[in-house]
């Protein structure tokens, strides 16, 4: 953990003085006060990202079928697909209104039924 004066915060980010005021003031996360203040680069960088995912950490939306619930005056979609593999979620839109209004319905396929058949039940 490396920590940053305000100056050297400014130069790596190439922000000016009165940018890191107001970054502060809007909730820039920094440790100390006044002159004394510093600032963990991993931190900060991943409060100006505004906690969304980085590359890594891609989140995706699972695998079924999905029904698209946009709603106009006159007119919906009622759009109804499948997806077969797990989607990105900042792909993850409605193919025939480009919306993200999706629900997910339920699987492609039925689910494998386990029935219980007493085998083995030595009891």
């Amino acid at each position: 953990m490396q920590l940053l004066t305000g100056r050297e915060l400014r130069q790596t980010l190439k922000i000016s003085r009165t940018t890191l005021f107001r970054l502060l003031q809007q909730g820039l996360p920094s440790v100390g006060a006044g002159r004394l203040r510093r600032f963990e680069l991993d931190t900060v960088l991943r409060w100006m990202n505004g906690g969304r995912p980085q590359a890594d950490e891609t989140t995706f939306m699972r695998a079924g079928i999905y029904r698209c619930t946009y709603t106009e005056k006159y007119s919906s979609c009622k759009n109804v697909w499948t997806s077969q593999h797990p989607i990105p979620s900042e792909k993850f839109y409605c193919q025939r209104c480009f919306t993200r209004s999706l629900v997910w319905v339920g699987t492609p396929y039925a689910e494998p039924k386990v029935e219980a058949t007493g085998e083995g039940d030595d009891g």
